[in-house]
């Protein structure tokens, strides 16, 4: 064997008994669910939106921003 592998160890980082089993993300962004849903006005609103023709406005509106910018370094 050479010297690099007889000198190999490993480190062990000690328990933390105070964290076990807690959650962890308490407080931090993540989903919520709010308990009043039927309250939200939000959540009852429905609307249907042709995906494809939101997608194609979307696009071109984000291609015309492009060009001015473009246009403007010029």
């Amino acid at each position: 064997m050479s010297e690099a592998n007889n000198n190999f160890a490993t480190t062990v980082l000690p328990k933390d008994d105070h964290a076990e089993g807690k959650q962890h993300s308490q407080g931090q962004p993540g989903i919520h669910l709010p308990k009043n849903a039927d309250d939200i006005k939000e959540f009852s609103q429905v609307r249907n939106v042709d995906a494809k023709a939101l997608n194609e406005q979307i696009a071109k509106a984000e291609q015309e921003a492009k060009d001015k910018v473009n246009e403007l370094s010029k």
